[in-house]
């Protein structure tokens, strides 16, 4: 009988992290204890993170509209999957909770509970990605922190975005740490092509998952760059481009010439403000005005919102570049030693939040300034930040201050874990009502009112009705899933201009919530938001145009209008007095 021969592997296995730093020291010791226990360590951090979920779950829908826009998106793709195109920005998630809505139904908890289950899932393949490639106690810490922070929690439970990309991105780093395994040992694409293949994949998934991810491909070829491997640069590019021009091709052939994931964002961020894309004063912005933009929002999300997340700052502080620049400075000793100790897995990290981050902060108007957008990448400024003062604490200087890198770990670690021990109390009675059947518990006056009106128009306005609302698809989530036509903007100060556009596209009705959307304008009976502008423009010309049919509440109350495109005409702007109260300005 022939002797079977055993190919062995080229590839060489990633050496443990004890291996590498071979001192008997405290750190070593650590090491071992924890790569001895990595695992239960591991599922530890897990168990508590889904305790938290639990505790933090939020039954209701988030207050800032894309947590319903994404399910309004999945319910039309469960109803015409291949009829519709979700152009407000990636479309590969609401693709997803449409196949889940088709299965399910239009359950909400059923679509939050997906989203805790890709938290979740961001976790564990985190870890796969990068157990014995940095020190367990760095990847630890930087898991730890992501796994116990308060708003990422309670994200797990709403229906946002972040959640589904968290699991992609960590997905994508698996593969791509997998792929320079091998690439290292073998550079023959016969031996490597599935790797690269799995590579392409995850980033065609994380580019469909999310607009700014196009800058992967960017710190990808950043990486072999820094690492002069120089026909690893090529074969990213290509291989990145293939699956993109493929996805680009067979969204054009499916849906048509308008599947543009990026337009809609894309005319945004061109101009110099966020609002009102189309007013021809609203110019488009300069390249100098894109690097101001660029530092604004580096101060914004690296001095305000990172500390704000961590349990350092209240919320809503104001930029400090002073905190900016240490917040930078607390970062770079990271990536300056992953290329000194050529640690892989640290450079792919710092280079992936890095290019992610700048394209966000290009792209973003500095209004905009949501803590989630820099939350997503927890693990991985965490990975840098931690792995440079583990680095530092190796160094003859600083070798025998060893315990300081523990007291750090603490510093970050125990007010960010018990930020979210303190909210727990104060949400479990608001999830014990909503379990119970009273949905609308745990909301303001202001939203409760503003839903019930939604609920209103869609049980008991005639078939054919269209109702305009400031939050459509918060609307749509409470209103039985019925479509709302939205008002985003006030395109003119002509009252026949808005009137018109009513009319084209038939809105017959119209909900005006005493909505504190925005703060900064909210003054007792004062409230000024775009629809009552919208509508004050036309009410100012034609008072007889609106008929009040339905109030809900007395206090911040939200008041249903029907639209009498009859009494349109010229009129004395004397008697505004009907909906005075609610406009206000």
């Amino acid at each position: 009988m022939a002797k079977q021969v055993v190919k062995k592997s080229t590839v060489k296995p990633t050496p443990k992290v004890a291996e590498i730093y071979v001192e008997t020291d405290f750190f070593v010791r650590m090491e071992k204890f924890l790569e001895k226990n990595a695992n239960r360590v591991f599922w530890g951090i897990f168990i508590l993170s889904a305790l938290l979920v639990i505790g933090l779950f939020e039954m209701k829908i988030g207050l800032a509209n894309d947590d319903a826009l994404y399910i309004e998106g999945g319910v039309k793709y469960s109803k015409d999957f291949f009829g519709y195109f979700f152009t407000a920005n990636a479309p590969l998630y609401p693709m997803l909770l449409g196949l889940f809505i088709a299965i399910f139904g239009s359950k909400l908890v059923v679509l939050k509970l997906i989203s805790v289950v890709f938290f979740l899932l961001s976790l564990y393949w985190v870890y796969r990605a990068f157990r014995g490639r940095i020190p367990y106690t760095v990847l630890f810490g930087a898991l730890f922190i992501t796994a116990t922070n308060s708003f990422f929690v309670m994200h797990a439970s709403l229906t946002y975005t972040e959640c589904f990309f968290a699991a992609v991105q960590a997905l994508f780093l698996w593969a791509f740490l997998k792929l320079t395994d091998v690439v290292e040992t073998n550079h023959s694409i016969k031996a490597t092509w599935k790797n690269w293949l799995v590579f392409g994949l995850t980033i065609l998934l994380a580019y469909m998952s999310r607009n700014v991810a196009i800058a992967i491909v960017f710190a990808v070829l950043a990486f072999f760059l820094v690492r002069k491997q120089w026909l690893n640069v090529l074969y990213a590019l290509l291989v990145s481009a293939v699956f993109i021009m493929i996805w680009e091709a067979l969204k054009r052939t499916i849906w048509g010439e308008h599947a543009d994931q990026f337009g809609s964002q894309t005319n945004i961020m061109m101009r110099k403000s966020l609002f009102n894309p189309t007013d021809p004063n609203n110019t488009a912005e300069t390249p100098w005005g894109f690097v101001v933009r660029f530092w604004q929002n580096t101060e914004i999300y690296f001095s305000a919102r990172f500390w704000e997340l961590l349990n350092f700052r209240p919320e809503a502080s104001k930029p400090n570049t002073v905190l900016t620049l240490f917040t930078i400075l607390l970062i770079l000793p990271g990536f300056v030693f992953a290329i000194i100790r050529k640690n892989k897995a640290v450079l792919i990290s710092f280079l992936y939040f890095s290019a992610l981050c700048a394209v966000t902060f290009v792209a973003l108007h500095t209004s905009w300034g949501q803590a989630r957008l820099v939350m997503i990448y927890f693990p991985f400024i965490f990975i840098t930040i931690f792995y440079g003062f583990w680095e530092l604490f190796r160094t003859k200087t600083l070798r025998g201050l060893k315990l300081l890198y523990i007291i750090l770990l603490a510093v970050f670690l125990v007010p960010n874990l018990l930020l979210s021990l303190e909210k727990v109390p104060k949400n479990l009675p608001i999830l014990s009502k909503n379990i119970g059947g009273d949905e609308f518990y745990g909301y303001t006056t202001d939203w409760k009112n503003f839903f019930k009106a939604s609920r209103w128009t869609a049980r008991n306005l005639p078939e054919g009705s269209f109702v305009a609302s400031r939050r459509a698809p918060m609307s749509f989530i409470y209103g039985d899933f019925k479509q709302f036509f939205p008002v985003y903007s006030v395109p003119s100060s002509d009252a026949d201009t808005l009137m018109a556009n009513f009319k084209k596209n038939n809105v017959t009705h119209v909900i005006l919530a005493e909505l504190r959307i925005n703060p900064a304008r909210y003054t007792p009976n004062r409230y000024i938001n775009t629809l009552h502008r919208y509508v004050v423009t036309i009410a100012t010309k034609y008072p007889q145009a609106f008929e009040l049919i339905h109030t809900e509440g007395t206090q911040e109350k939200a008041e249903v209008y029907k639209i009498h495109y009859e009494n349109a005409t010229p009129a004395a702007a004397a008697q505004p007095q009907m909906i005075e109260g609610n406009i206000g300005g």
